[in-house]
């Protein structure tokens, strides 16, 4: 469950950090309280979406990598992008681990979760029949027409590795992904929670296509 330590808007706290970004841009930045700020980190975390097996033969492995990241994206800070585009990366309330790791370790969870496939890795070496690749362009809270979204966006690439010979010679599959969930409301906590709701949808959705592909393709 996400903590429900903060009270601060997500609206109120934009023009703040616009600030900060000018000051830090500056090399002026000034704590005039003295002291560090608090940091606030939220953890993403689901029960398992039941995936449709898509007649998936059991026995194929599949290797889950870190995903690449816009630059945005690659640290643990939340981050909000405003109607005015401005994007602010939020250093009192940040993420358990940054979410280029965060996705593929939910993905693998799940996938394996599901006992459609023979296993699951992350980092640990060997033969694989499939790889997943990612690169995650947007992961944070969107202001839209004065509405705040938690919104994921993730290409994602589906290969046969090498001792795979796909039926049809396909060996690469590639994927957009965007997922779009409303913030019930204004604070940080709220925003982790839509991006909870987020991230199992897009798990659901990425790892049945990967099923589908994947099924009877390797020979």
């Amino acid at each position: 469950a996400s903590p429900r330590s903060t009270g601060f808007a997500v609206r109120r706290l934009l023009p703040l950090a616009a600030v900060l970004v000018v000051l830090v841009a500056s090399c002026s930045l000034v704590d005039l309280r003295g002291e560090r700020p608090e940091t606030t980190r939220f953890r993403i975390d689901y029960e398992s979406p039941g995936l449709e097996p898509a007649a998936h033969e059991a026995g194929s492995s599949v290797r889950m990598r870190d995903f690449a990241a816009a630059r945005d994206y690659a640290g643990d800070g939340m981050v909000l992008v405003s109607d005015s585009g401005l994007s602010v990366e939020m250093s009192s309330h940040r993420w358990s681990q940054p979410p280029q790791c965060l996705l593929p370790d939910l993905l693998a969870r799940d996938l394996a979760a599901s006992g459609l496939v023979e296993g699951v890795s992350r980092h640990v070496p060997g033969d694989t029949d499939f790889t997943v690749d990612g690169f995650l362009r947007l992961f944070g809270g969107v202001e839209s027409e004065g509405r705040w979204y938690a919104v994921i966006e993730v290409d994602a690439v589906f290969r046969a590795d090498p001792g795979c010979r796909p039926e049809g010679g396909l060996k690469t599959a590639w994927h957009i992904y965007r997922v779009q969930e409303p913030v019930d409301g204004e604070g940080f906590d709220l925003l982790a929670d839509a991006m909870t709701r987020a991230a199992r949808e897009l798990s659901k959705t990425l790892l049945e296509d990967l099923l589908e592909w994947t099924s009877g393709r390797c020979r």
